[in-house]
């Protein structure tokens, strides 16, 4: 297949401190899948040719996305940095011709897909484009010093990158977590805050409140504020 736009969707996570019965990705939100509304906003986007749900071990024997949702899976590691190496590797085989590739967790529901069209179309001028959310409480240190909070954000997904690049310097073996810190410190990286209340399951309240915010109008009004 000739694809050069790729969406990778990590399904890898076990989300301890949500559920004990099940994994965060697969927590009900009003019904449905959190997975359900990520996978829809990656169908709904134009930019985005193929999707790939990068599911833990389990889930993939199970054949549990491929089978509900209909899209390819690669399995993923240990670690979420294996998961993405698994990603990349399943991207080399199967869209030869890849240029671009989007990341984003599955336990992320607020996503849509003008928000991945944009992101997506920054990278036609830039090697990385991130989600970096401004830091708008006062930024604390444990040693009691000053910390300018203006030099700082909160790095979350999605992440996107033009991949030749992403996949020549990106290290599987590292402990680093911020995608755009695997390149090259001097790469052009865009810091996109664009995408306020990108909610993610982590504890059970955050469930009330996704089935709150997902179940009403509040998407569709976020769509129509003015870009940051």
């Amino acid at each position: 297949m000739d694809a050069k736009n790729i969406g990778v969707i990590l399904a890898g996570g076990v989300g301890a401190r949500l559920s004990k019965e099940h994994k965060k990705q697969y927590i009900e939100i009003n019904g449905r899948e959190c997975i359900s509304y990520v996978i829809n906003a990656f169908l709904d986007a134009q930019s985005i040719d193929a999707v790939l749900v990068v599911e833990n071990k389990e889930r993939f024997l199970e054949g549990h996305v491929e089978k509900k949702y209909g899209l390819p899976c690669a399995q993923g590691g240990d670690t979420r940095n294996l998961s993405i190496a698994s990603g990349i590797a399943y991207i080399r085989q199967h869209y030869p011709h890849c240029e671009k590739v989007f990341f984003h967790d599955s336990a992320r529901p607020m996503i849509r897909a003008d928000i991945i069209n944009d992101i997506m179309a920054l990278l036609d001028t830039h090697t990385g484009v991130i989600t970096a959310q401004p830091i708008t409480d006062g930024l604390g240190c444990k040693t009691n010093t000053p910390a300018d909070r203006t030099q700082f954000y909160l790095s979350q997904t999605p992440e996107a990158f033009r991949f030749p690049v992403f996949a020549q310097y990106f290290d599987a073996q590292s402990n680093t977590v911020a995608l755009s810190h695997h390149l090259p410190e001097d790469a052009d990286v865009f810091h996109y805050a664009g995408f306020p209340y990108n909610l993610k399951m982590t504890y059970p309240e955050d469930i009330y409140l996704a089935e709150l915010l997902l179940g009403g109008h509040f998407p569709q009004y976020l769509a129509t504020l003015p870009k940051r």
